[in-house]
């Protein structure tokens, strides 16, 4: 029964994977914009803190959420959108904040670096499929939270407030939020349950993408009829998105052709 269950989980969340890949426009565009408010539902969660301007909130919780359940493009979107619309006027930052202003200031940074990190974490988890797997994608996350939200972020920091001294910039705008950052595990362990671990398309649909190869191979060959084709799949598939194919090796005799594809084949 269990393991029923289990199995019926997986089958569910490959298929709601694979469905975000194949949705229309139209869906992916809802689901942009439902993680941009979760995103600034996420910046209310605050804790302000009484010696810097950058308080404690649940938005890189968000932020990494957006890249791992809508991927590279959409997830950077969502976030891109996030910012966007804040500076725009939309009173959604932290503290129910908005405009220009507030992007230009000293929290501004780390918005920017929301981006980069949802563009960063969403190509990994979308095109690796080994970095599905919790240690994987706890290192990509620290990456992503450390260097791409921290360091944009403590950069504007110090050209905002005029901070030079790097003990002081560290204790403003990273050292008090460290151990809230142990949220990551918790959501790199969310990130691994939710995430399919295999490829969203199988390799056999590329079939049709190389079909004009194998009919011009059958032809430079003068095989005739078009023997049985094999397709040899075991390659370690990266990735689900065909974005070219580079001439895999044909092997072949009257009756057969074995199509081996290398695993660059597939990005």
């Amino acid at each position: 029964m269990a393991v029923a269950v289990v199995n019926r989980y997986k089958d569910i969340r490959y298929s709601l994977f694979k469905w975000r890949y194949e949705a229309s426009l139209v869906y992916k565009i809802i689901l942009v914009l439902g993680i941009a408010c979760f995103t600034g539902l996420a910046a209310q969660v605050r804790v302000p803190l009484p010696w810097t301007p950058v308080p404690i909130t649940l938005q890189t919780f968000a932020v990494l959420l957006s890249g791992i359940l809508l991927g590279r493009w959409y997830g950077g979107l969502s976030q891109a959108f996030y910012v966007g619309a804040g500076a725009a006027g939309l009173r959604w930052f932290a503290g129910w904040n908005g405009g220009v202003s507030y992007l230009l200031g000293p929290t501004g940074g780390y918005l920017i670096g929301f981006i980069l990190a949802a563009l960063f974490l969403g190509h990994f988890v979308d095109k690796y499929i080994r970095a599905r797997s919790f240690f994987p994608i706890l290192a990509l996350m620290l990456f992503a939270n450390f260097i791409l939200v921290y360091l944009p972020g403590l950069l504007q920091l110090s050209l905002v407030t005029g901070v030079r001294n790097i003990y002081k910039l560290l204790m403003m705008g990273a050292v008090p939020f460290i151990s809230g950052d142990i949220i990551k595990l918790i959501a790199a362990a969310l990130a691994k349950t939710i995430t399919p671990k295999k490829a969203y398309i199988f390799l056999e649909k590329l079939a049709g993408s190389i079909a004009t190869e194998i009919y011009t191979f059958v032809s430079r060959k003068s095989l005739g009829k078009i023997p049985t084709v094999t397709y040899i799949t075991h390659i370690d598939p990266l990735s689900f998105r065909l974005r070219y194919v580079l001439s895999p090796m044909i092997m072949w005799s009257r009756t057969s052709i074995a199509i081996v594809f290398p695993t660059s084949t597939i990005c």
